[in-house]
């Protein structure tokens, strides 16, 4: 995606407010084709620079110039498997939501996508950092959601929204 702002100019990002993201593309492109388009691309629109968010996988000879701390979950396994190898805290938490009947659904609406994004707003808030545009999320809901190739996840106690989480799948 290209991302222009007068802070850091413009420039291309695999996917803006995300920490880590393979690329999503069929099994059939090569990922060295695609980074000459990309990199071509980039001239003609004159980017200042390119990120590419996925763990250093997609050019291990390079050196990153920012890394960050990922957090892998294999859901290959039964849930009580999976869920004994939390931290005890988590453990807690889980089990007072339920208790407190927090409700859990799965979505891929718009309006969810509305939803989510004033839950999102809120938390930008409360760090001191701006909200991303909605029309992000507007074309993340017309080109992954309605597609079926995402969805919303959205968490309610007492009918009122607490918290959100966007996914997105392939393949």
């Amino acid at each position: 995606m290209e991302v222009n702002s007068f802070l850091t100019g413009r420039r291309g990002v695999s996917l803006p407010f995300t920490d880590y993201c393979d690329p999503i593309v069929d099994g059939s492109i090569r990922f060295q084709d695609l980074f000459q388009h990309i990199i071509e691309y980039g001239k003609k629109c004159r980017w200042k620079s390119l990120e590419l968010r996925d763990g250093n996988s997609l050019l291990p000879l390079t050196s990153p110039s920012i890394t960050y701390l990922g957090h892998s979950l294999d859901l290959y396994r039964e849930g009580e498997e999976v869920f004994s190898n939390f931290k005890d805290s988590t453990k807690r938490n889980i089990k007072k939501a339920i208790k407190e009947e927090v409700n859990v659904e799965i979505f891929n609406s718009l309006e969810s996508t509305k939803e989510f994004y004033t839950l999102n707003c809120m938390t930008r808030k409360q760090h001191g950092l701006p909200p991303q545009p909605f029309i992000f999320f507007k074309k993340i809901y017309d080109h992954v959601i309605s597609r079926n190739l995402g969805f919303v996840i959205l968490a309610s106690y007492g009918g009122k929204n607490i918290a959100g989480a966007v996914y997105f799948h392939f393949g």
